[in-house]
């Protein structure tokens, strides 16, 4: 579905964002 899509495109471009480190 497009939801399904659409979740996998995000996912993917947060997961190509830099090293986010969370102190």
């Amino acid at each position: 579905e497009k939801v399904f899509l659409a979740s996998i495109v995000v996912i993917t471009i947060l997961t190509q964002q830099p090293n986010h480190q969370e102190s």
